[in-house]
């Protein structure tokens, strides 16, 4: 995974130095390079090759990168609200039978992984906020996590092979379901919910 914040200048205005914070995320200035690699996927094209490492999509580690808006920033800095928009639904109305069923819900599942993962600490750190008084409660804010999604219908029908449907008519039929939707939750906020109630269906 990487983190574009050393792309700034520093004394004598030359760029700062990368840095690696953990063994598996590096800090290096926003690049072409970078850019394609967070949109790699393995059966679509082979990783991409950066200061000789070798990088996916960040599906399979943190996706989105949802903990940036809390971790090493100031409580005031911290966002009352997230809104996650969900194009992995949480369930499937029926058991995966065939390979290709089975195929497209591991998708979904892998999808949902590390973001739920991040999703979970939020409220786990919500509840401490709760729970505990004193220096807890005061060095930290509760961030309330709402879910936007796609209608149920629309869930069914897509398979992990839509993700690579660049047609006209099909991203424009999904861009009119998007603004209805986005426009009818936008109607009904703040009363609409929040994770992990929010995530489902039914």
């Amino acid at each position: 995974m990487f983190d574009s914040d050393c792309n700034m200048e520093g004394e004598g205005g030359k760029h700062t130095q990368p840095t690696v914070t953990h063994r598996w995320r590096k800090r290096l200035p926003l690049t072409l390079r970078g850019v394609a690699a967070s949109g790699t996927l393995p059966r679509v094209r082979q990783a991409e090759e950066i200061d000789g490492g070798y990088y996916w999509d960040g599906l399979y580690s943190q996706n989105p990168p949802v903990r940036e808006f809390l971790a090493g920033v100031r409580k005031e800095q911290v966002p009352d609200e997230i809104w996650i928009v969900r194009i992995n639904p949480q369930q499937c109305a029926q058991q995966p039978q065939s390979n290709a069923d089975i195929q497209d819900r591991e998708n979904e599942l892998m999808g949902n992984l590390s973001l739920n993962k991040e999703l979970d600490f939020i409220l786990t750190v919500n509840n401490w906020i709760a729970q505990f008084q004193g220096a807890f409660a005061e060095n930290y804010k509760h961030a309330t996590v709402r879910t936007i999604k796609m209608t149920q219908t629309t869930a069914a029908e897509l398979r992990t092979s839509s993700k690579f449907n660049r047609s006209r008519s099909f991203i424009d039929r999904l861009r009119q379901e998007g603004h209805a939707v986005a426009q009818d939750w936008l109607n009904r906020w703040p009363d609409v919910g929040c994770y992990p109630d929010d995530a489902a269906y039914w």
